[in-house]
């Protein structure tokens, strides 16, 4: 039986991935994280021997605090985190459905940042930073995998003064070093 693996930003903050499985199932709130119960069995992913897209996560970070921006997205998004990080503040958003690859999600994305109210979208444009993050899986024994976008995504991408980041997580190895 293949173990659970909860996707989000554990390892980044010192806890292993199984210590937040055990710790995000049933809880509505986590610290800083805010998570809905409708998403959190989405957030547990079985492990198989496929390298996968995952999601697209919107990564902002501002001189100023960003709820305001992130719950102007409304229930079209999922806040997995608002706070301080470091000297700044950030959010983190997810789409609230599944896109089915990288090229959907940020074109839903892009299209919500332009349907922002005005006094939301000069928050967006003041913001640091505004990364559209690709989340892959990957495995250790796989084809290569490749994340298509089109010309049209990149150019409305480029048009938000955003930036395409791509994370690949490595292989949750269990203890005989098969993942």
């Amino acid at each position: 039986m293949t173990k659970p693996v909860v996707r989000n930003r554990a390892k980044r903050r010192g806890r292993s991935i199984e210590e937040d499985a055990t710790t995000v199932r049933g809880l509505r709130t986590q610290g800083p994280w805010l998570l809905s119960n409708h998403r959190i069995a989405d957030r547990v992913i079985r492990s198989d021997n496929v390298t996968k897209f995952l999601n697209v996560d919107l990564d902002i970070r501002a001189r100023f605090d960003l709820r305001p921006l992130a719950t102007a997205f409304g229930k079209n998004v999922v806040v997995l985190y608002t706070g301080h990080e470091r000297r700044l503040y950030s959010a983190h958003l997810e789409l609230a459905r599944q896109p089915k690859n990288a090229d959907a999600a940020i074109r839903d994305f892009t299209v919500m940042v332009h349907g922002l109210p005005r006094s939301h979208r000069k928050l967006w444009d003041a913001a640091t930073t505004r990364d559209f993050n690709i989340g892959v899986q990957s495995v250790t024994q796989d084809k290569p995998y490749e994340i298509k976008l089109a010309v049209s995504t990149i150019q409305a991408d480029s048009s938000l003064s955003a930036r395409i980041v791509v994370t690949i997580y490595a292989p949750n190895l269990l203890a005989n070093g098969k993942p």
